[in-house]
């Protein structure tokens, strides 16, 4: 079993030189299986800058021109100056009358190939687009929302709720603009792996209203004992003609709490409240003339409705305040469902593709078949995989790669994997850099990590 190359560097210690060299290596090597191997990166730019420079090497080679990649190639492989400047030249001939096949890419376009060679097992149509300008798309479905709110009861309750948070917040209220950075996440690495539960959601009306009137239940019988428990207490006290100022701080003290209680001010306990639960001196100040009355009904009355107020309170504040998160976001939630509802429409009805379903739709077929089977669908064999910039790659991306090189390495094959997770941009479209930093590793049980020092 051969291992996995993991070249970690910062910026201009040569990990582009380092993944050209080794492309070169290999394709040397043996002329005619230069197609076996798959160079990946993230941007079209990327990947031209990359052709050329595989090219302009192999060109420089094949000419016999001398420079640092020749001598380090010579050395590496021991090989003289003509047999190099043959290799090459066979090299190079076989690139320019094949070029399909030279497979130097983004990742986006490995995808996509897998995708359409397994078109008819995902459902697509034959046919089948892929639409790159989600922006315009997530501006339709949000005119359609928009415009169905008016005869959805349940939607325009969502959506007023939604317009009420964000001007309690403080925030300048823009519907659309609201509307469309909450459906931004309909097309995140994150909510795809959900989608098909919130699916199942959409499809569930009853469930749904089931969930919101058990989440009502929990916080009305939560506020409703306490605040009864505070009205005993308040009646308690009034009836003892006392108010609330009479006691150990006022409205900041123990009686304070309970008439926020009753007020449905506030439910959690002070620290002078749970204080006033051991010390009787607690409840009243040093000064006050009135210290026997209160002594008299907290000893009769106000220390238990106390302790059972507090002991409620810890047994089931918990279910209350996640009742009143999940309440307060169930609107997001709810929209956001509905915004999927209308894209899953609009790429059945226009029959495409998103740039963003790629990583979802490859990673069901790959766990779904062995390497070599998806290999003979897209008509290729890969035994070496060299990906640029690995601080970018998101956790689905490598998730799909991950079986493909595993296979190769099994057969005996490397691979190369280079990047600097000081670099990483792409944390928008799902990428993370802790990939690159440990997790790599974790998951590759034969990878050999180097360190590139030299700033070139």
């Amino acid at each position: 079993m051969s291992t996995l190359k993991l070249y970690r560097s910062s910026a201009g210690s040569g990990k582009t030189h380092t993944l050209v060299s080794t492309y070169l290596q290999l394709a040397l090597e043996n002329p005619e299986r230069f197609q076996e191997i798959l160079a990946v990166t993230f941007t079209n730019q990327a990947t031209q800058e990359m052709k050329q420079r595989i090219l302009s090497c192999l060109h420089s080679l094949a000419k016999g021109l001398a420079s640092p990649l020749a001598k380090e190639l010579m050395r590496l492989k021991g090989w003289e100056v003509t047999m190099l400047k043959k290799r090459a030249q066979a090299v190079l001939s076989k690139i320019l009358h094949n070029y399909t096949h030279f497979t130097v890419s983004t990742i986006d376009s490995f995808f996509q190939a897998i995708i359409r060679g397994f078109a008819k097992e995902l459902g697509l149509q034959s046919g089948f687009s892929i639409e790159i300008e989600q922006e315009t798309i997530l501006d339709l479905i949000i005119n359609e929302l928009i415009a169905t709110a008016s005869h959805d009861k349940q939607l325009k309750q969502w959506m007023v709720a939604f317009a009420e948070y964000k001007l309690l917040e403080g925030k300048t209220w823009d519907f659309k603009r609201e509307l469309k950075a909450l459906g931004h996440e309909i097309f995140t690495e994150t909510f795809s792996v959900q989608e098909a539960q919130l699916g199942r959601a959409i499809s569930d009306k009853t469930s749904l209203n089931a969930f919101l009137q058990k989440l009502q239940q929990a916080i009305v019988h939560f506020e409703r004992n306490l605040q009864e428990l505070g009205e005993v207490a308040m009646k308690a006290i009034h009836q003892s003609g006392l108010v609330v100022a009479d006691f150990a701080y006022g409205k900041r003290g123990v009686a304070g709490y309970l008439e926020g209680l009753q007020q449905k001010y506030s439910f959690v306990p002070t620290q002078r409240a749970t204080r006033a639960l051991q010390r009787i001196e607690a409840w009243y100040s040093k000064t006050t003339d009135k210290q026997q009355r209160i002594v008299q009904v907290v000893q009769h009355s106000l220390l238990s409705i106390l302790e059972q107020a507090i002991r409620f309170y810890r047994a089931h504040h918990r279910i209350y305040h996640t009742a009143l998160a999940v309440q307060h976001f169930i609107y997001a939630f709810g929209i956001t469902t509905q915004l999927l509802e209308r894209l899953n429409d609009y790429r059945n009805q226009n029959n495409v593709m998103l740039v963003s379903d790629a990583a979802t739709f490859l990673r069901q077929i790959i766990a779904e078949n062995d390497a070599p089977f998806v290999y003979e669908k897209i008509g290729a064999y890969y035994k070496h995989f060299l990906i640029d910039e690995f601080q970018d790659i998101s956790g689905l991306q490598w998730q799909n790669f991950q079986p493909l090189i595993n296979n190769s390495l099994a057969a005996g094959h490397m691979s190369l994997a280079v990047g600097d997770a000081k670099q990483s941009i792409y944390r928008w479209r799902g990428g993370s850099w802790r990939l690159l930093l440990t997790q790599l590793e974790e998951d590759m049980t034969r990878t050999t990590a180097i360190s590139l020092n030299h700033n070139w």
